[in-house]
């Protein structure tokens, strides 16, 4: 739904940020794909369908007033929430997640991926600070000017030293990445690369259509 550039990036930041700050949701891990999204969050108060909604209801109409779209951002299908029930399933999502841009054939190393990314020594770390989009959110409006997302460490992991926990995402994240990098080569495969990742089309679509 759109290509990884500056405005876009900011779109989607703010957008989560807000929508974090609104409904009381922790954030842990996150990337922004081309055409999808992945986050590892803690839902507080069970209202992740209202967070949801307000973050693809405004990363939409900001995006399409930016390209100068008309049409559907995301498909009218409902989003995929998984339910992970103990330690394991939460670490084994954090670095599914971190690894979305290798596995996807796009870049050799996650951090080179050019979209949104969480590192992983961003928990408990050194908040984002995102200013407000001067696209479509008004400057006279009641959107903050500025705004901050925290990540911070699921509480499965809460005992754990902020430090250990960060090398065993990097170490996953490593473990995932060399294997995806071997199965690469082994198919004779290479990956897109950042530059051609930047000069995709926003407004480009396959040439075939999907069978039914």
């Amino acid at each position: 739904f759109l290509r990884p550039s500056r405005i876009t990036n900011q779109i989607f930041m703010y957008c989560l940020a807000v929508a974090a700050m609104l409904f009381g949701v922790l954030i842990h891990k996150f990337s922004v794909m081309s055409n999808h999204y992945h986050i590892v969050l803690t839902d507080v108060h069970g209202r992740l369908p209202e967070f949801m909604a307000w973050l693809n209801k405004h990363v939409a109409k900001a995006v399409i007033r930016h390209l100068g779209r008309r049409e559907n951002l995301f498909d009218n299908g409902k989003y995929s929430a998984v339910i992970l029930v103990d330690a394991a399933a939460v670490r084994d999502k954090m670095g599914y997640v971190l690894a979305n841009p290798v596995a996807a054939g796009l870049v050799e190393k996650a951090r080179q991926w050019p979209g949104c990314w969480s590192h992983p020594n961003r928990i408990d770390g050194a908040p984002y600070v995102i200013k407000r989009p001067d696209v479509f959110f008004r400057k006279d409006g009641p959107m903050p000017e500025e705004v901050t997302l925290q990540l911070t460490a699921p509480p499965c992991f809460g005992d754990m030293p902020t430090q250990d926990l960060r090398q065993m995402i990097k170490d996953d994240l490593a473990e995932r990445e060399d294997k995806i990098r071997t199965e690469m080569a082994n198919k004779g495969r290479r990956f897109l690369g950042v530059r051609a990742i930047r000069a995709q089309s926003p407004f480009g679509s396959p040439k075939t259509r999907e069978a039914r």
